[in-house]
């Protein structure tokens, strides 16, 4: 009866100390501004109507035969209900800030928005700030029907 009692104890207390803390990360940002990590976004007007992610991952690519030659890419996610639409900004030839000019393949905006995926044939990716852990700026484009603006 003791170990059973013992073992329920040690149970409840590990349930206890898993529970998730209300509110943002207690993890440092990788956004200088931003006190937690899980309050990075982007966000954009797509017909001017706002958009907001709620997940935002970066990615450096460096290729095999160039190892001094890398791209980005940073993939922002927005669930609302039973709806998911993806951005994907991917940069080719990175070099740090820098107004980079969308004309794919080598900088491409991508949208992928209720089952269906937009190409940008134009547009700018303006990167203003540039670390190991965060990389800022603003973005617009126009894929096909959809024109994205005031992007950050």
């Amino acid at each position: 009866m003791q170990t059973r009692l013992l073992l329920v104890l040690l149970l409840l207390c590990a349930l206890v100390a898993c529970k998730k803390r209300s509110g943002g990360s207690d993890k440092p940002s990788v956004k200088p501004t931003v006190p937690y990590d899980s309050l990075i976004n982007m966000v954009a007007n797509i017909n001017a109507t706002r958009w907001t992610t709620d997940s935002v991952k970066g990615y450096r690519i460096i290729y095999a035969h160039d190892s001094a030659r890398y791209g980005i890419q940073i993939t922002g996610t927005q669930y609302a209900g039973d709806s998911t639409s993806t951005m994907t900004l991917y940069i080719t030839d990175y070099k740090g800030k820098d107004t980079y000019n969308v004309s794919p393949p080598e900088n491409t905006a991508t949208l992928y928005q209720n089952g269906k995926r937009y190409f940008a044939d134009t547009g700018k990716i303006i990167i203003t700030a540039d670390s190991p852990s965060y990389i800022g700026g603003a973005f617009f484009f126009i894929i096909d029907s959809l024109n994205v603006t005031d992007g950050e």
